[in-house]
C-alpha cells in the first residue's frame, strides 16, 4: 500500500478511536488510536501535528481510565510537537498545557500541574475571546488545584473568574455554571464566608434548573448542599 493510502487509513482509524472515545469503549479507542500511530509513526510522508494529536488522543483516552501516569506520558510526546508545529500561544498548544496540567494534579503533583495550568489559561486568554468556555474550563482546573492544596482564597479566585466567563458567554451552559457555583459555594463555606456561600448555592440550584440537559445526580447534590447551608 502507498504512503498516501495509508495515511489515509491512519486518518480513518483516527476518526473511530474518537469515535469510541465518545462511546466511552477505551479498549476499542485505544486500538484505534495505536493503529493511526503505527502508521504515523513509520510513513515518510506523515504529517507531524497528526502525530501530535494521534499521542494526544492516545492521553485522552488513559486520561478517560483515570490512567493519569499513561496519559502525562503521550501528553509529553505531543507537546514538543505542537510547539514545533504551531506558534507558542496557538490554541492548541493551551490544550497540551491543559492536559499535562490537569494530570499532573490528579498525580498530587500539584505545583507543576498549577504552572502548566497557568500556562494554558494565558495562552487562551490571548488567542480566544475573552468570552470563551476553554478560558472558564481552565480557571476551574486552577481553582480545582488550589482547592486540593487547601489555599481556599486562590481558589475563590479562580472560581470566580470562571463565573465571570461562564456568565458572560453569548450561549451560557447552565449545567457548568451551576457546578462553578457549587465549588465556589463550598470554597466560601470553608472561609466561612456563610452569605455568600448561601447566594453561591442558590445560584447553583437555579442554574441546574434553566439547565436544557440538567444531570439528575448533580441537581440533587447541589440542593443538598443548599439546605445544609440553610440549618
Amino acid at each position: 500500500m502507498s504512503d498516501s493510502r495509508n495515511l489515509d487509513l491512519a486518518t480513518t482509524y483516527s476518526n473511530m478511536g474518537l469515535l469510541y472515545t465518545e462511546l466511552n469503549d477505551t479498549s476499542k479507542a485505544l486500538s484505534y488510536h495505536k493503529k493511526a500511530l503505527d502508521i504515523r509513526e513509520n510513513n515518510r510522508q506523515f504529517c507531524l501535528a497528526d502525530l501530535g494529536s494521534t499521542y494526544n488522543n492516545i492521553g485522552l483516552v488513559y486520561d478517560q481510565r483515570e490512567d493519569f501516569s499513561d496519559a502525562l506520558s503521550y501528553y509529553e510526546k505531543a507537546l514538543p510537537i505542537y510547539t514545533k508545529c504551531f506558534s507558542a500561544n496557538h490554541p492548541w498548544v493551551a490544550t497540551l498545557y491543559n492536559n499535562i496540567g490537569r494530570a499532573e494534579v490528579s498525580l498530587g503533583k500539584h505545583i507543576v500541574g498549577l504552572e502548566n495550568l497557568c500556562k494554558a489559561r494565558e495562552i487562551r486568554k490571548i488567542s480566544l475571546p475573552s468570552n470563551h468556555p476553554s478560558i472558564a474550563s481552565v480557571c476551574n482546573s486552577i481553582g480545582d488545584a488550589y482547592r486540593g492544596i487547601e489555599d481556599y482564597q486562590n481558589a475563590l479566585k479562580f472560581y470566580d473568574e470562571a463565573l465571570q466567563v461562564e456568565n458572560q458567554a453569548p450561549h451560557v451552559n447552565y449545567s457548568n455554571l451551576a457546578l462553578t457555583y457549587y465549588r465556589a459555594s463550598k470554597i466560601l463555606r470553608n472561609l466561612e464566608q456563610h452569605d455568600k456561600a448561601l447566594e453561591y448555592a442558590k445560584l447553583a440550584v437555579r442554574s441546574i434548573e434553566n439547565s436544557s440537559r440538567p444531570n439528575g445526580e448533580d441537581a440533587a447534590r447541589f440542593k443538598r448542599h443548599l439546605e445544609k447551608l440553610r440549618t
